[in-house]
């Protein structure tokens, strides 16, 4: 399970190359303010930095010392924020506050501190700013104060900053046949393997640079220009079906679930929620095998209700997209249980009842190999915590065992099935840690801290520990570490469940954070260069970047390790 570790480096190297050099310097430069439009109260201005185009902003003028600031990036993601010089604000710490235009219900959100005198939370898409165009006053609640906004003129100045990002983002948008799943860091690090047509459906495989994760998916459009996706991808063995909606400029919350429904034909509306995981992106899941996709081969169409509307799809040449699907999976995802369905049974043979009687009254050896295994694992504190939680994770493990160990010889079998068990605990945990509590994830933090610590005068060890891909041997670990390693990832589980959050840093904190953090330790901030290139160092110098890291992340203290984590387990490819 140590590829989460490596999963975290690799991710916040990424993030301070994604700032640039800057990062490094003791005072960051300040963006280049122009193409300033004066309006009645409100002004409207264009940022750039040292990588070029940033954002445009629509800020009105202070009212009792506080600003209001809207601002949206090129991926038409909007923002709102409240600055006032005299504030004393801790950088990334989270607050709950609520807002409402006139007399409308508040709405509750949480906002993040980017700086002292700054207060920022995320909108969304451009139909999230309507309201504001529309509304009269502006009211925030936080911090047991409410800051009243008069948005006289919000109309034309909305209108202004969002005519400002399309003039700088002409022509580089994404087309609606790119991933949709990209976030802005991902996307340039996601390469297509195969795309083709399948009758009436857009077939794709798309894979990270790093090896990192892997999507296979199938895409057709509706009358209204909204997309259907089928979906698996590699990181979470999940099939999904999924709506794009950026033709429509849907608004949705980063994060959020929302109720959807789901029709095949004439059935039965099927009742789901579903994820946003962009502002125009809602992702369903179907289940964890193939076989949750089956609906759609045989039907004729889907209809899919959401707040937005109700979208239909027709299902024409399904069976053909699926199996291509289910191939890519396999080949790709490494989903051993895709297989292609077939809707016509094959002709069988007339059926000798004494041979299947005799066959049924033989066991199957195999199957009572894998429960004695089931047996070992279910002394794991972690596998106990896993299946008191969900009812499917048991038979789900064993199928997996089983599928995994029949083609094998029984000597290699044990070591196949530690693997195994390995992978499906360390999915668990991937997911886990996306809302686990700050102090289970700062405890792991400390704990591998020690353990590198520990392995110092043991390069080869200490490199491997730092490296592993969540399948390796252990074995030079004590067996108190290596209970202590399993109580942790376990607690992280069970704490993801029965206390989960969902607050996270913004990405240029999370990398000035870093940097600060080898700054304080004493570190040479270029050594997270080195990050990245583990792979050529020796053992020696591995061990050394891995002490760095782990002092300078540990020393960032609960809370920031938290936030810092779940974005990375979000965003960064967990």
């Amino acid at each position: 399970m140590e590829r989460l570790r490596m999963t975290v480096v690799l991710a916040a190297v990424m993030l301070v190359s994604a700032m640039g050099r800057d990062c490094v310097a003791e005072t960051p430069p300040q963006p280049r303010t122009y193409e300033v439009e004066e309006f009645a109260g409100w002004t409207v201005y264009a940022f750039d930095n040292a990588s070029g185009f940033a954002f445009c902003v629509a800020s009105a003028a202070a009212q009792d010392g506080i600003e209001l600031i809207f601002s949206v990036d090129g991926d038409d993601n909007w923002r709102l924020a409240l600055r006032n010089d005299d504030w004393s604000l801790s950088e990334g710490d989270t607050y709950d506050l609520r807002y409402a235009i006139d007399d409308a219900a508040p709405v509750v959100a949480t906002g993040d501190a980017p700086g002292a005198s700054m207060m920022r939370l995320e909108l969304g898409g451009s139909e999230t700013v309507e309201p504001f165009k529309r509304g009269k006053q502006l009211s925030v609640i936080a911090a047991k104060r409410t800051f009243r906004f008069d948005l006289a003129g919000s109309t034309r100045a909305l209108g202004a900053a969002r005519d400002c990002m399309a003039r700088h983002t002409k022509g580089d948008r994404k087309s609606a046949s790119e991933d949709p799943f990209a976030t802005e860091t991902s996307s340039n690090r996601t390469k297509k393997i195969e795309q083709r047509m399948i009758g009436g459906w857009t077939f794709d495989a798309m894979e990270n640079t790093d090896g990192s994760d892997a999507l296979c998916s199938i895409t057709r459009s509706s009358d209204e220009g909204v997309q259907l996706l089928v979906t698996a991808m590699r990181s979470t063995h999940i099939w999904a079906i999924a709506l794009d909606g950026r033709s429509q400029r849907w608004g949705l919350h980063k994060n959020q679930s929302y109720s959807v429904s789901y029709a095949i034909d004439d059935g039965a509306p099927v009742p789901a929620s579903a994820l946003a995981i962009a502002a125009s992106t809602l992702v369903i899941p179907l289940g964890k095998t193939f076989d949750a996709t089956d609906p759609l081969r045989g039907g004729g169409k889907i209809a899919v209700r959401a707040a937005a509307g109700t979208f239909s799809f027709t299902l024409d040449d399904s069976a053909a997209a699926l199996d291509a699907l289910s191939d890519c999976a396999n080949r790709y995802l490494g989903f051993a249980d895709a297989k292609s369905s077939d809707p016509k049974p094959a002709a069988t043979k007339p059926t000798d009842v004494a041979a299947v009687e005799q066959s049924d009254a033989t066991p199957d050896p195999l199957e009572a190999a894998v429960d004695q295994l089931l047996a070992i694992a279910g002394q794991l504190r972690m596998t106990r915590v896993v299946f008191a939680n969900d009812p499917s994770a048991e038979g789900e493990l064993r199928e997996r065992l089983l599928r995994a160990l029949r083609p094998l010889s029984e000597d290699s079998r044990q070591a196949k099935a530690r693997a195994e068990i390995q992978v499906f605990l360390y999915e668990r945990v991937a997911t886990a840690m996306k809302t686990a509590p700050s102090d289970v994830l700062a405890k792991m933090v400390r704990f591998d801290r020690d353990i590198v610590r520990q392995l110092a005068s043991e390069p080869e060890h200490c490199a491997t520990f730092f490296k592993a891909s969540g399948q390796g041997d252990f074995s030079f670990l004590s067996t108190s570490q290596r209970t202590a390693q399993g109580e942790i990832y376990a607690d992280i589980v069970e704490a993801a469940i029965l206390r989960p959050t969902a607050a996270v840093v913004n990405e240029d904190q999370a990398g000035r954070w870093l940097v600060q953090a080898y700054a304080d330790q004493g570190f040479p901030v270029e050594d997270m260069s080195k990050l990245a290139e583990v792979s050529t160092l020796t053992d020696g110098q591995v061990c050394s970047v891995a002490n760095e890291y782990m002092a300078a992340v540990a020393s960032l203290g609960e809370e920031r390790i938290g936030l810092l984590y779940r974005f990375i387990a979000r965003d960064g490819g967990f």
